[in-house]
């Protein structure tokens, strides 16, 4: 970026610039991986509901599963949102260890 500074003022790039970037194709794309995922102009106003139940998650694989070296502003998600599709044990939890802590619900 400071090879362009026409283009990337550095004073004003910041952690919420870049998740704010970050979440624009995130939320916007279609397509179910990058080398594929496009966004296609106002299509994605039929994307969305108004519901306001739906959440995109940032998770650290290596944060979730050894908990106590994770970092201090770092949330931990396993036990609110099914990780099962990440296909890690250390994610996952078993299915009476679901039904015990009453998760997911």
């Amino acid at each position: 970026m400071s090879d362009y500074p026409d283009f990337f003022d550095l004073a004003k790039v910041d952690r919420n610039l870049f998740f704010f970037c970050y979440e624009i194709p995130i939320t916007r794309g279609f397509g179910s991986n990058v080398p594929s995922m496009s966004l296609v102009p106002l299509v994605d106003m039929f994307n969305h509901h108004s519901d306001p139940s739906t959440n995109h998650y940032l998770v650290n694989k290596r944060f979730e599963s050894d908990t106590e070296h994770a970092h201090t502003e770092y949330t931990i998600k396993k036990e609110k949102i099914n990780l099962e599709l990440f296909k890690d044990k250390a994610l996952t939890f078993s299915k009476e260890e679901v039904e015990s802590k009453g998760m997911f619900k």
